[in-house]
């Protein structure tokens, strides 16, 4: 069943509609794999849509509104694009499912796509739509385990326990002066960080009391009683495996549960991990119970965090490698998304330095620019909104051997052609 997330506008924003586009090419790699297919067989597409809505414009309508107030009306701009200039797209999908074609159907807002399972012939069918501007294979994977943001120089746990006393601080808390910062009051209260990951141990003693809750769903009662989209979301949402329960549970769990340590462990257990041990943890398990992750998966975080009013964004993850260019022009409207609605995502460079040689040797989403620097005469390039963050030793600041640096090139794809 096709999962829409409606609700009445409450803001009257323009949107602006490119050209329509000629059809779409459906991707090499997913025509390879139609190929070996049955008829009749489905397969995992990211269908890419064509007109996005014009964010720069709204940003400067936005111009001194409060983050509650950007976040609103960035969501009721993005569902007003799916049900008034996409709803032939959907009703075609919708159609298609409906005979059989297509399943597994979710409406990736941030994005502007949908992502479901399909035949050859439904796919074929959803190529010709001239909104559609490709046709891709949902399996672009990514690996976390290959992406920790944690030094990876460090000593053994036993000589690194020694140097932390009982309720103190882990020894990168006042390497990068955060305790001096919790001095000023800034702790992270009142912030909630969304976290993208492999989930998080949601009964973890330096964590639990830290976890947001969602003050509008009744856990257990298998209702989606806040109309979000998610039943029984309670601290996050699991989109790997579809369901309300983003506990760091994978088949090689607790990378996550260590990132969401550093961003607000609160030293329950005896030592402060967490640079901001009074914020909130969003969670959102971006892969499934066989530890499989995409990027449509992570894509569909991003909704669920702008939705439920994450502020902050940290995923330590990437896709690594050549990608195409749907992918990368996608995941830098993403971020530009983002940060129009007032949200900050923070991503790992990746420790692809021994790997891959620049422009590629950032994964996505590391690629996308930072909100600084703007190009002259180039469109909105400084709206990536993108932190990207490298490895470094213990009790060092010299980068990781392996922590990815780049530069990167966006010289192929559109419009930007820049950095």
């Amino acid at each position: 069943m096709m999962r829409r997330l409606i609700t009445p506008l409450f803001l009257l924003l323009a949107l602006t509609v490119a050209a329509v586009a000629p059809a779409a090419e459906i991707a090499p790699d997913l025509q390879d794999v139609l190929a070996g297919k049955a008829t009749g067989e489905t397969v995992r597409v990211l269908l890419i849509l064509g007109d996005r809505p014009d964010m720069a414009a709204l940003d400067a309508d936005l111009t001194g509104a409060t983050h509650q107030e950007r976040r609103a009306a960035v969501v009721d701009v993005l569902r007003s694009q799916f049900d008034r200039v996409h709803a032939g797209t959907l009703a075609g999908i919708e159609a298609a499912a409906g005979k059989g074609h297509i399943d597994k159907v979710r409406t990736l807002l941030v994005a502007n796509a949908v992502n479901f399972r399909a035949d050859a012939a439904a796919i074929a069918a959803l190529a010709a739509d001239k909104a559609v501007s490709g046709v891709l294979h949902h399996d672009v994977s990514f690996d976390p385990t290959d992406n920790v943001l944690a030094c990876r120089d460090s000593k053994p746990a036993d000589e690194a326990a020694a140097d932390v006393t009982e309720k103190g601080n882990a020894w990168s808390i006042e390497w990068i002066d955060a305790h001096l910062a919790w001095g000023l009051g800034y702790t992270g209260a009142g912030i909630i960080v969304g976290h993208i990951d492999s989930g998080v141990w949601v009964t973890h003693p330096d964590i639990v009391n830290n976890l947001w809750t969602n003050p509008g769903e009744i856990a257990g009662n298998a209702i989606d009683d806040d109309g979000n989209g998610y039943v029984d979301d309670i601290h996050g949402y699991d989109v790997g495996d579809d369901d309300g329960d983003p506990n760091d549970d994978s088949a090689s769990p607790g990378h996550g549960t260590h990132t969401a340590g550093t961003v607000a462990g609160d030293g329950t257990g005896g030592t402060v991990t967490g640079v901001a041990p009074d914020a909130m943890i969003m969670s959102v398990k971006s892969q499934d119970s066989a530890g499989s992750g995409t990027l449509g998966m992570i894509w569909e975080s991003y909704d669920y965090l702008l939705i439920n009013g994450a502020r902050v964004i940290t995923m330590s993850l990437g896709v690594p490698g050549d990608l195409p260019a749907t992918y990368m022009r996608t995941e830098r409207e993403n971020t530009n998304v983002l940060r129009v609605a007032g949200i900050l995502l923070f991503n790992s460079a990746g420790n692809d330095h021994s790997a891959y040689n620049p422009p590629i040797e950032l994964g996505l989403t590391a690629r996308c620019p930072a909100p600084w620097n703007p190009l002259a005469g180039t469109p909105y390039t400084s709206t990536g909104g993108v932190v990207a963050v490298g490895g470094t030793g213990y009790y060092s600041d010299a980068a990781y051997s392996s922590s990815s640096v780049g530069p990167v090139n966006w010289g192929n794809v559109a419009p930007w052609y820049d950095w």
